[in-house]
């Protein structure tokens, strides 16, 4: 999805919190270590902004978001990861393959597009990934042990990742409160984690940072915030509010959990993911319920993660139920799993015909007109644009970002002017690329076709250039041949250039480090070639454009790595089986 939807235009947000906030202190030599803690609005971005200077300075200090999407994507992975451990050490090892297709099923679908293609949905999953990593550790294990410490680290992170990641604090305070109700006391352990994250509770709030931008977008009447809480609970069905009752499932688990007599640890972590979507969702209402408002697709990684929760309480209900129930428990359990995969299956579809398509059209749109803009800094070149086409919703802002030569210096390759190759000694190379099999007029090209689709023996020398970054990519046509960049020194290196007669294709050459020269030969007489001139990128962009070049294969790995696991589970289940059986006796 991203190398099909994504683009290395950085896209609203980001403008301000990375760009403004970030990049430009950073290159002036202003950014200091408090300001990873400075708040944005009501939140606290502390790793996303840390991750966001990491990529920055390993691409050169050249800002592309798809070096970011491909971080991002490897992050989601990981909660994916997380998630399906903990549902497996919470419900035991025969849900592993359930556990494995159910999670991974549910994260490789686009139901949060937004988040795939945006790099402001990492504060999100930033949460998610320590929350959750929070409530299994201070939540399900005993205090003062490693593994509490654990979660307490993780909730502290939690804390300072997200506005909401106070919110893993209080689904602990929650367990804590309900060991305690069912032991018929409060333990010395239980009283250190009630302390603890209630100290943590009343920091997240202190820490919120009040914010006039975002009082608009808040629920203003009881009547607004109702609304929006029953569109965050009926999600993926949020225009049908009284499907809030998708989470029967989940409450009818919580109280068994209040019925049952002994703690355990699946009744300890529906106690913490249960208050952890449900409070998600109340503030999410809240803060984003204007007019009734459901949720925005940035905001939905709690209302997925429970309706998977919610699939593996049914499991657990179904298998608890009483032998005389249990048939009606089971169907009951199959049309929730129905409903829930065609809503999943609506939400995919609307990402697939609606979201990326619209975003896609209107991408080449988007970099002309900043680029038209760069060009000229005629401020029309901004106004009365439609959605999408610009990459920051205001015009005027943008322009005094593009205005600064900081931000300039800076841009992808896609908004970058290329470095003007001028020839020192060149046969059979012109500029003309009228009549290519590939015409381009967005782009200066040298080429040695003509009409007959040959020429004689071509050679081109440029005249000495420069690069600031580590890598040229060019695009090139026509017959495989060799382009070998010389340097002052008299360090050469080589390229091959692939064939491609139908499409243009995206080559990446590592520059010297001296001022060097650019050589392309023809070698036999019947061989043409062509070529744009060069654009300068970092380092990660040409990690994040040779991975994307490959996603297809990435994608089957997935799928093949998935079965594997399955397998892997399948064959754990059933030794876990054995080893729980009564040995024979021979």
């Amino acid at each position: 999805m991203i190398a099909s939807y994504g683009t290395s235009v950085p896209l609203m947000d980001s403008w301000d919190i990375e760009a403004s906030g970030i990049y430009k202190p950073l290159v002036e030599g202003a950014y200091h270590f408090k300001n990873l803690f400075a708040p944005v609005a009501e939140h606290h971005f502390v790793f996303y902004k840390l991750l966001s200077l990491l990529i920055f300075q390993g691409n050169n200090q050249q800002w592309d978001a798809l070096p970011q999407l491909c971080v991002h994507a490897a992050l989601y992975a990981m909660i994916g990861a997380v998630l399906a451990w903990i549902l497996i050490d919470a419900f035991g090892i025969a849900v592993t393959n359930l556990a494995i297709l159910v999670v991974g099923v549910s994260f490789a679908l686009p139901v949060e597009w937004e988040n795939v293609i945006r790099v402001i949905g990492v504060p999100y999953f930033f949460e998610l990934l320590f929350s959750l990593l929070a409530i299994w550790g201070a939540g399900l294990h005993p205090a003062l042990s490693g593994r509490w410490f654990f979660g307490v680290v993780m909730a502290l992170c939690a804390l300072v990742s997200n506005g909401a990641g106070f919110l893993a604090s209080a689904s602990i305070f929650l367990i804590a409160a309900y060991n305690a109700m069912k032991a018929g006391r409060i333990t010395r352990g239980n009283a250190v984690t009630l302390v603890l994250k209630f100290g943590f509770i009343v920091s997240g709030k202190m820490m919120a940072h009040p914010d006039a931008t975002t009082a608009p977008l808040k629920a203003h009447s009881l009547h607004a915030f109702f609304l929006a809480l029953t569109k965050n609970m009926s999600w993926p069905f949020d225009g049908y509010p009284w499907l809030a009752l998708i989470q029967l499932p989940l409450l009818i688990f919580l109280i068994d959990a209040l019925r049952t007599k002994a703690p355990q640890r699946a009744h300890q972590l529906a106690i913490g993911i249960g208050a952890y979507v449900w409070l998600h969702m109340l503030a999410t209402a809240y803060a984003r319920g204007a007019n009734g408002h459901g949720p925005m697709a940035r905001h939905i990684d709690a209302h997925v993660l429970g309706l998977i929760f919610g699939a593996f309480c049914l499991l657990s209900l179904v298998k608890n139920a009483p032998a005389r129930f249990r048939p009606f428990v089971a169907i009951g359990a199959a049309s929730w799993c129905v409903l829930i995969a065609g809503g999943f299956a609506q939400e995919c579809v609307g990402s697939f015909v609606q979201h990326y398509p619209q975003m896609a059209a209107a991408r080449p749109t988007m970099v002309a007109n900043v680029r038209a803009y760069l060009a000229s800094h005629d401020p029309s070149a901004l106004r009365d644009k439609r959605a999408g086409e610009l990459p920051y919703p205001m015009p005027e802002r943008l322009a005094q970002k593009l205005d600064d030569p900081m931000f300039v210096k800076i841009l992808p390759a896609i908004l970058q002017n290329p470095i003007r190759l001028d020839s020192q000694n060149s046969a059979g190379f012109t500029n003309d690329a009228s009549s290519l099999p590939a015409p381009r007029a967005d782009i200066r090209v040298w080429s040695s076709y003509s009409k007959n689709g040959a020429s004689e023996k071509a050679f081109f020398r440029s005249q000495p250039i420069t690069a600031s970054l580590p890598y040229l990519q060019f695009e090139t046509l026509g017959s495989k041949t060799t382009m070998t960049l010389t340097s002052a020194d008299g360090v050469a290196i080589r390229k091959t250039l692939p064939r491609s007669v139908g499409e243009w294709r995206r080559v990446h050459v590592k520059t010297p480090k001296s001022p060097f020269t650019i050589e392309v030969k023809n070698e036999r007489a019947d061989a043409w070639c062509a070529f744009t001139e060069p654009k300068q990128i970092g380092r990660l962009s040409r990690v994040a454009d040779g991975l994307l070049a490959h996603a297809n294969t990435f994608c089957l790995g997935s799928i093949a790595a998935l079965l594997l696991l399955l397998f892997y589970g399948a064959f754990a289940a059933v030794g876990d089986q054995n080893a729980k059986s009564p040995a024979s006796l021979t």
